[in-house]
């Protein structure tokens, strides 16, 4: 068992002892930093965070600030390359699109009950999220890689809400239906991946530009 909490806003050093009290233990394996504090610098923040480290009252230190999913690939460009380059594990959240990657059967059925989405990303699903969710159901239905070193955090405000989520351990895709899923919503990598092409240690085969001089081999990164 690996036990797993999160700094986030309006927390306080102080607040870790209760949390240890309650659950009976006297060390946190993981300490997430959740938040983005534009009031503190780097240097302050990692500092008392390291105090936490060097009293034993947390072991690993994480972050848990990227929001990820099939059509939230902003933190590709960024984090991503990162955490692969210091061989970092990230723990993304909102991977099941804030609950909108649903069937419009399924959404009706929420509405039925009185169970809307969460009002902070809006109040119904957008034309790329319907569009994202009709591709998910094809997916679904088809016989079943998760990318390495990835765990997402997820939410849910009901047993019954865990427990759908838990049965996506029970699926394997293949490298056909994740390009297929990646294709829906195009995605724009940004400067300098979209001129230069993606990392070929990532994806197993020199880029246009080293092509142009010369002939190389990459064995991709695990």
């Amino acid at each position: 068992m690996v036990i797993v909490t999160k700094l986030t806003t309006h927390y306080r050093k102080h607040d870790l002892g209760p949390n240890l009290e309650k659950l009976r233990t006297s060390y946190i394996d993981i300490l997430y930093l959740h938040w983005w504090d534009h009031t503190t610098s780097i240097e302050e923040i990692m500092d008392s965070l390291h105090v936490l480290v060097e009293q034993v009252k947390v072991l690993y230190l994480g972050l848990s600030v990227s929001r990820w999913s099939v059509i939230m690939r902003d933190s590709e460009r960024g984090f991503s390359p990162m955490a692969r380059h210091f061989r970092m594990v990230l723990a993304p959240w909102d991977a099941l699109g804030s609950g909108k990657f649903q069937s419009r059967k399924a959404i009706e059925e929420r509405k039925q009950i009185g169970e809307p989405f969460r009002s902070i990303y809006g109040s119904d699903q957008s034309e790329d999220e319907a569009k994202m969710s009709e591709a998910l159901c094809t997916v679904a239905a088809e016989p079943g890689i998760k990318y390495s070193c990835t765990y997402p955090i997820v939410a849910g405000r009901k047993v019954e809400h865990l427990r759908g989520s838990m049965e996506c351990l029970k699926i394997t895709m293949t490298e056909k239906q994740i390009k297929h899923l990646e294709g829906i919503i195009p995605f724009n990598r940004g400067c300098q991946s979209n001129l230069i092409g993606p990392d070929p240690k990532v994806v197993g085969k020199a880029s246009r530009i080293l092509v142009a001089g010369g002939s190389f081999s990459f064995a991709i990164a695990k």
